[in-house]
């Protein structure tokens, strides 16, 4: 007790309070100037992430619309292939039809010695049948690697 009657002792608690006090002002100053720093680079990061995503929104739907583009075309190229099927056929049907009149009309044309040519008409019928269907294969398959070419080409492309 005697102890705190010496005036240094009271002059080194002073010192030592006055240096907590002024150590927890720069302290909680420098906290505040940090959260005012992070604030800042937030609004910046904020900012950049719109800025980016308003890019890749953009870029979608350029791609989505190029896939569209690249969907319409082959829907036509389908039509077209139909179509040309269909063309096919008919063709097909008119060989057939002439094949069969050409014998029918006159039995002793040449191809048709054999009491009416049924061999070779039957034999150029299914010649015909195969070709046919071999050219409408080979076409569907030819439609669907271009469009899957074009698909490729517009999906990988840069926008």
């Amino acid at each position: 007790m005697i102890a705190l009657l010496n005036w240094r002792v009271w002059a080194a608690l002073a010192l030592a309070v006055a240096l907590a006090a002024s150590h927890w002002k720069a302290y909680s100053m420098g906290g505040a100037e940090y959260r005012a720093k992070m604030a800042e680079r937030n609004a910046e990061l904020m900012a950049e992430a719109a800025t980016a995503s308003e890019a890749n929104r953009k870029t979608e739907q350029a791609m989505a619309a190029k896939l569209r583009k690249a969907q319409d075309d082959y829907a036509k190229m389908q039509k077209v292939n139909a179509g040309n099927a269909l063309e096919l056929a008919r063709v097909r049907g008119d060989f057939k039809t002439a094949l069969n009149s050409r014998c029918t009309a006159n039995p002793t044309a040449p191809g048709c010695s054999d009491g009416g040519g049924r061999l070779e008409r039957k034999l150029l019928g299914e010649c015909a049948g195969v070709v046919v269907e071999l050219a409408t294969t080979t076409q569907r398959l030819a439609d669907k690697v271009i469009g899957l070419q074009r698909y490729v080409g517009v999906a990988c492309s840069p926008p």
